[in-house]
This record gives structure tokens, sequence and C-alpha cells, in this order.
């Protein structure tokens, strides 16, 4: 929380996405539409390791948290599914959207 700062100073959950640097990078040329391959990472290095490494420590340790489900769903569905880091990547996503919503409303995390 502390490489966030004031969480009042970003206006919704898309710019503390991308202060993170953890929104997608759109790559699209001539006709063809963007396609959402990678991070744009331009955001917060510290940040978006804290975050990626909180989401794996999670994975590997809370079995019975809602995190830990959303991990696993990433890598087993059936379509597409990601790898182990991918998955990690939107958990750690994930996660900053709850601590943002937890610090913009003022709530305590009941999982």
């Amino acid at each position: 929380i502390a490489e966030l700062g004031d969480v009042n100073r970003f206006d919704n959950r898309a710019a503390i996405v991308a202060y993170a640097g953890l929104n997608p990078k759109i790559q699209q040329s001539g006709d063809i539409d963007g396609l959402h391959l990678k991070i744009s990472k331009k955001g917060n290095k510290h940040l978006r390791c804290l975050l990626y490494l909180g989401a794996q420590c999670n994975y590997r340790l809370r079995k019975e948290d809602p995190l830990y489900e959303f991990t696993k769903k990433k890598r087993q569905q059936t379509q597409c599914p990601l790898s182990s880091k991918a998955a990690y990547t939107a958990s750690a996503h994930k996660l900053l959207v709850i601590i943002y919503s937890l610090c913009k409303n003022g709530t305590l995390y009941h999982s």
C-alpha cells in the first residue's frame, strides 16, 4: 500500500491498473483489430513486482482463498489455458483492484 500512496488520487480502477503497469498492451496494425497479448509494464515496477509475488504466494499457500480459485481457473480453463506466469499476472491485476476498492470504500477484506 505504501507504493500506491493515496488511492483517492485515482479516478477509477483503470487508472490504478495503468499506474501499476498491469493494463493490457494493445497491438494493432492496419485493418487488424488490437490483440491483448501482454501487459504494458509502463507503471510502477516495484508495485507490479509486489503484486505478482503476492499473487504467487497466495496461490501456493492459501488453497481456500477466492484468489486461489481465480488463478486455478485461469490455469485450467479449457479454451486457451494460461501459463503460470500469465495466471499470476492476472491474479496480481485482480489483487490490485481488490486493494483499490477496499481502500476507496474504507472496508476490511473478508474472503
